[in-house]
């Protein structure tokens, strides 16, 4: 499951970054130019749902949720691979069970995913 969410995570930063790398990009007849890492969006296009959703999904935000989401599946992987077999941590932090609840959660939007596992989530 971690290499699946680390793939999925991977190719989210080199769309992203893909993005940013084209200075003036142009989602064609949109209304929406991608101007020095920047949306501008032309007034016309600001009720059009899709347009809207770009822009609340642009590249820099996908990078800052990159980066969050390999901390977590960072944390997790090390209380998975540190776990001593107890189910319980001495401050009552179900540690291992809570890393492995949150990888499935980490998972779950990639559930379309032809190599996703449904049984991940549970």
């Amino acid at each position: 499951m971690v290499a699946f969410v680390k793939a999925r995570l991977d190719e989210r930063e080199s769309a992203a970054r893909a993005a940013l790398s084209d200075p003036a990009s142009t989602l064609t007849g949109s209304g929406v130019r991608l101007m020095g890492g920047q949306l501008a969006i032309m007034p016309s296009a600001m009720a059009d749902g899709l347009v809207q959703h770009f822009v609340l999904n642009g590249p820099h935000l996908v990078l800052r949720e990159v980066g969050a989401a390999r901390a977590m599946l960072d944390l997790c992987e090390r209380v998975i691979r540190d776990d001593d077999g107890h189910d319980y941590y001495s401050d009552g932090w179900a540690g291992l069970g809570v890393a492995k609840f949150a990888l499935g959660c980490l998972s779950a939007p990639y559930s379309d995913h032809p190599d996703y596992r449904p049984d991940w989530i549970s």
